[in-house]
């Protein structure tokens, strides 16, 4: 239930979706609404239930509430009675209100051109049916976080022309609440004006993939920074990214080969390399696809031969793949470097892959449209659209100097407790630590997030944060997050360098509530994603931060919130299941990784955690600690989000019994032979009486 509190007569507030709504003031509104004598406004469950009386045609009510009040103040449920039931003072009897039947949410249709426009985004970047998406629901509490709230802000500014930033999708996250906005800066022009490419009709710079191609392809802003990481040492695993499937069930090997060159034939970034002209510049170097030949990209060996060994982009594919027996089955093993893909390029690659190799079994070519756009387009529109970073007029230099401002006098390293002593060239070896989430904490956190307003990265965001300044001592928290990158349409099916890497620095006061904790934390992740196209590199550069081998730049720490994952596919005569392709290389010190289950109404029912440390630095034990750490915060500050953070409790019991040792200090055996304290200083002054006893200053007292 929300948090109640009383004001005067019957105008009660709830802090509800992180708004503060005066129950009163719905109520007032309801009973203005044609064929309603009495309304009285609950909150039931976290949804706010309205109770009318007399002729009331529920549709019509909601309809009449929504051109009134502020989208989250629109009541979810409206339960008809007959008449109100009254206490003795003729007043209504709030307790005596029944409970209503809280099943799924009503799905209300669009009603509009735009509202009709912005369900259709939300439902494609949700994968939800346009029919399972109501417009008067939160974006929120449908399965949206805080990553799908950038791809469905890009999208709906880049098809009206429109500034929509995720800042505006949390002040508006319904689809109707964001409709409303649109409609207001349209001045009513019609979003029907959409053409069939999926953009106004008359606006703007050109098209993806309308950009003729310059002799040399430039390298993208995200894939200049990986290039300059891998010619420091071509030979690390640091940035491969690494994915196998157990393929069960009669395997076609060859018809295996023919539908990865299938893949790689399709999406270019997979067959292009990386050389650099006279002056030191980089470009890409497209392999035409019948060019490429299996040996190009194909090896033998273990699961550890193949994804360990590194990559010079400068010559290599940024791809290779082996099969390897593993019990009766086979494990197909592909790895990626990070300069042509990121995490989000596996969907579409795998799903690329599987359907070359159904054709492939059925003795033809895959048969698929090409694809609209390739990657190379991509590189060549961030230039003209947003501009260089060096430029301080363009949109990149703008939200670059905020990052400046923001990030200035950072401290170069966050100081952790570790196990051993941070050696000068970090190794990147890796190991791994699961931890879960007790099932209802998982689903609380969900319901803390509805109630103010955030989303479960920022409930996360806000307890890993204040762990880590428990454990450095420091209030100036800096993490690490990736950014998907991919906020138009047409890019979902693109394997590609999207993602970029955003810091996130949040000042944990000790003294602050959790909730206050929560507050800061949503200002700064918003700020942060509403300024993500910033390169991170280039912020590394004119940051100038201590350059070092031996930890990351800018964080230590990285978060991520995985939302989905491929599972088990069937194609024909296999089972594939996605299996683990070896611990990855840890490109930080700690990189904290949250995954989710959410059921068919959008709501969280399992959160798990895995991190991969440095094994330069940590133990095993200090990681699970950790872990458990942020579970007890979760647990503190969920319960009650007015607790002092200072004040969780972090230690365990046999922590707590080590603490109490410590307080006790040593016990030192004196030999004092029952003597009192007397005699044996005097004993001492006949011993020594010339020397000195004590210094004050330039004072001196001898015995």
């Amino acid at each position: 239930m929300g948090e109640l509190e009383y004001v005067g007569r019957s105008d009660f507030q709830v802090k509800l979706r992180g708004q503060r709504i005066e129950l009163g003031e719905i109520e007032s509104v309801l009973q203005t609404a044609p064929g309603v004598v009495a309304a009285a406004v609950l909150v039931r469950d976290d949804r706010l239930v309205a109770y009318l009386s007399g002729d009331a045609d529920v549709p019509a009510v909601r309809d009449h509430a929504g051109r009134r009040l502020a989208p989250y103040m629109v009541p979810d449920t409206f339960v008809v009675l007959d008449d109100m039931p009254l206490g003795t003072s003729g007043k209504i009897d709030r307790k005596a209100l029944p409970e209503p039947e809280l099943g799924p949410r009503e799905i209300v249709a669009p009603a509009s051109d735009t509202e009709q426009l912005i369900t259709g985004i939300v439902a494609d970047v949700l994968d939800l049916g346009v029919d399972r998406v109501s417009v008067t629901d939160s974006f929120f509490e449908i399965g949206g976080h805080s990553l799908s709230a950038t791809r469905v802000a890009a999208r709906i500014s880049h098809t009206l022309s429109l500034p929509f930033t995720v800042r505006e999708l949390f002040d508006a996250p319904s689809v109707r609440a964001m409709a409303r906005w649109v409609d207001e800066r349209l001045g009513g022009d019609s979003v029907a004006m959409i053409s069939p490419s999926g953009r106004r009709i008359g606006d703007g710079p050109g098209d993806l993939g309308s950009i003729p191609r310059p002799a040399r392809l430039p390298l993208s802003a995200a894939q200049q920074r990986m290039w300059f990481i891998n010619q420091f040492d071509p030979s690390s695993p640091a940035y491969n990214i690494p994915f196998a499937m157990r393929l069960h069930g009669r395997l076609d090997t060859v018809a295996l080969r023919a539908a990865l060159a299938d893949v790689i034939s399709r999406h270019e970034v997979l067959r292009t390399r990386y050389p650099q002209d006279l002056d030191g510049r980089p470009w890409q170097d497209i392999v035409p696809a019948d060019e490429v030949t299996v040996d190009q990209w194909w090896r033998d060996g273990d699961i550890e031969t193949l994804t360990t060994a590194g990559f010079d982009v400068t010559r290599d594919l940024p791809i290779r793949a082996g099969l390897v027996a593993a019990s009766g089955d086979h494990v197909l093993v592909v790895v990626l470097h990070h300069i042509a893909a990121d995490g989000e390029s596996l969907r579409p690659l795998v799903d690329d892959l599987l359907q070359a190799y159904a054709a492939r079994t059925a003795g033809h070519a895959p048969e698929r449209p090409s694809l609209d756009v390739q990657y190379a387009d991509v590189a060549l529109w961030q230039q003209r659209v947003l501009g260089s970073v060096d430029d301080p007029d363009s949109e990149l230099g703008r939200r670059a100097r905020w990052w400046q401002e923001k990030l200035a006098g950072l401290p170069d390293v966050l100081e952790l407790p570790t196990d051993r002593p941070r050696p000068p060239v970090a190794s990147h070896r890796g190991a791994v630590v699961e931890f879960e989430v007790p099932e209802d904490l998982a689903s609380a956190i969900d319901r803390f997030a509805r109630r103010h307003g955030v989303t479960a990265f920022m409930v996360l965001h806000a307890a890993v944060a204040v762990v880590l300044s428990r454990l450095a001592g420091s209030s100036d928290i800096a993490l690490a997050t990736p950014v998907a990158g991919r906020g138009r349409a047409e890019l979902d099916a693109l394997v590609g360098m999207f993602v970029n890497t955003v810091v996130l620095r949040t000042q944990v006061d000790p003294g602050a509530t959790f909730g206050e904790v929560i507050g800061q934390v949503r200002d700064t992740d918003l700020d942060a994603f509403g300024a993500a196209d910033v390169p991170f590199e280039h912020l590394v550069d004119v940051l100038a931060p201590t350059r070092s081998e031996a930890f990351a730049p800018l964080a230590q720490v990285m978060l991520t919130l995985e939302q989905t994952g491929v599972g088990e596919i069937a194609v024909p005569g296999l089972t594939v299941t996605p299996v683990d392709a070896g611990v990855p290389a840890a490109r930080f010190d700690l990189m904290i990784g949250m995954t989710t289950a959410r059921d068919a109404a959008g709501d969280l029912t399992a959160l798990s955690g895995r991190i991969v440390y440095a094994t330069d630095l940590f133990e095993d034990r200090t990681v699970r600690r950790l872990g458990e750490r942020i579970v007890d915060v979760l647990t503190a500050g969920l319960a009650d989000d007015t607790v002092v953070v200072g004040d969780i409790d972090l230690a365990d019991a046999t922590e707590r019994a080590a603490i109490a040792d410590w307080s006790r200090g040593v016990v030192v055996g004196l030999g004092w032979g029952g003597r009192s304290v007397g005699s044996v200083v005097a004993e001492r002054v006949g011993l020594s009486g010339s020397e000195v006893a004590v210094w004050c200053g330039d004072r001196v007292v001898s015995y």
